[in-house]
């Protein structure tokens, strides 16, 4: 019998007005019945966010897929009666999304990261993907290795050109703020002088699976000893934080999750359920056709070249999975390198799904053949408007919202095709 990686997904959104500002009623919907009891979606750290979770780890996309399109599809019934689109993106400036001061974690984030850094946290939106954990721990070692050489993919995901200040030039803010400007591990520029540990840059390849356990418990102690230090009660902080949540990780291990853990591969923008799904069905074919297969897997030496192939994988040297990381930030898809490595990653990950799987590979491969994703969409639009090489200002975002609504909703309706 053939292996099937569970795959499991949360999605971040967004909700605006019928013109394109940001909506910080996140309470109201979370208290419409339907969304209480079918458990449509969950509160966010803003009052502008909801996040959708799937409720349980699915062994075929297709279940997945009609998972999240009927909750996409019931949310988008429920804030359309309230004069209400959604849209999973970040923030671009029009309008600001409000804390959410229900969530008792603020308070840790406010004097471990500062109130700056925190702030600007908040106004980015992301996509996590969860896939079952090998049982045999040999295995898992090289399933961790191999998501964390998956990394490219966030020029997939990309709805991020625009930061919350209207600031552009970049295809994908979200990675460029979480890897390189909050995660520096040094003092904030603002009146606390709190150090930066929010430690969500691209990590080199673990060497053990103690080795990870080591890094995650050591970052929480870390954080731990900086609440402390700057104040808080220490059994607080255990309450609210464990070793498996603490941080913002690319590949998370969370061995909690049922049956096996799940390894959580947190790198990705917020986006329209294709492209997640594109997503999950590299992720999950590349897995589950190593696993059947049982195709070695090492890393490349310094100068060789990474392959996906059934005779052997060799996932890119760190210096090069680097190189491809910085390209996707700045550049996505329109990057040759960036686009011929996710090509060769989706040949090699159709021989790993189920037939009726395959078709979600198929969502993204307008985007690989044109090098266009939809943060260079966004940017196009803004060009077209005359906005170039300067912050995006409060109504240009607004339409660039809109626009993405548009898009999102576009692909629910192609992907219920698939599924309904």
């Amino acid at each position: 019998m053939s292996y099937t990686t569970t795959q499991g997904a949360e999605l971040e959104i967004q909700l605006i007005t019928n013109d394109g500002f940001i909506a910080n009623r996140a309470s109201e919907i979370l208290l419409n019945p339907k969304v209480k009891n079918e458990q449509l979606a969950v509160k966010e750290g803003v009052q502008s966010q909801l996040e959708i979770n799937n409720s349980k780890p699915h062994r075929n996309i297709n279940d997945l897929a009609r998972e999240i399109v009927y909750k996409l599809k019931s949310l988008e019934k429920i804030c359309r009666k309230e004069n209400l689109l959604i849209v999973p993106i970040s923030e671009y400036g029009a309008g600001r999304g409000e804390r959410n001061n229900s969530l008792d974690r603020f308070e840790v984030y406010d004097k471990i990261l500062g109130k700056k850094d925190n702030e600007r946290l908040i106004t980015v939106s992301g996509t996590h993907v969860h896939s079952g954990r090998q049982p045999n721990l040999e295995k898992r070692l090289t399933q961790h290795r191999v998501l964390t050489a998956l990394d490219p993919l966030i020029a997939l995901a990309s709805t991020s050109p625009i930061d919350v200040n209207g600031i552009n030039g970049l295809n994908c803010h979200r990675a460029q703020l979480l890897r390189y400007e909050l995660g520096k591990n040094k003092e904030n520029e603002d009146e606390n002088k709190h150090e930066s540990f929010l430690e969500g840059g691209l990590e080199n390849y673990i060497a053990s699976l103690e080795e990870l356990n080591l890094r995650d418990v050591y970052r929480f102690l870390k954080w731990e000893n900086k609440f402390v230090k700057n104040g808080g009660d220490i059994k607080r902080f255990r309450s609210l934080f464990k070793v498996d949540n603490t941080g913002y990780s690319l590949v998370r291990d969370r061995p909690n999750f049922k049956p096996n853990g799940t390894f959580e591969s947190r790198a990705f923008d917020a986006c329209p359920i294709d492209a997640l799904l594109g997503i999950v069905a590299i992720i999950k074919g590349v897995q589950d056709r190593i696993f059947n297969e049982n195709i070695k897997v090492r890393i490349a030496e310094d100068t060789e070249n990474f392959q996906y192939s059934s005779k052997e994988i060799i996932l890119p040297h760190f210096y090069q999975l680097k190189s491809l990381e910085q390209s996707a930030i700045k550049y996505g898809l329109v990057d040759n390198k960036v686009t011929n490595y996710i090509k060769r990653l989706v040949e090699f990950a159709e021989g790993g799904l189920a037939q009726d799987e395959r078709k979600y590979l198929g969502l993204i491969t307008e985007m690989l053949e044109h090098q266009d994703n939809y943060a260079t969409e966004v940017m196009a639009l803004i060009k077209n408007y005359g906005c170039l090489n300067e912050p995006v200002d409060k109504i240009l975002a607004s339409k660039a919202n809109l626009y993405m609504a548009e898009r999102s909703k576009q692909a629910t309706s192609k992907v219920e095709k698939f599924v309904f």
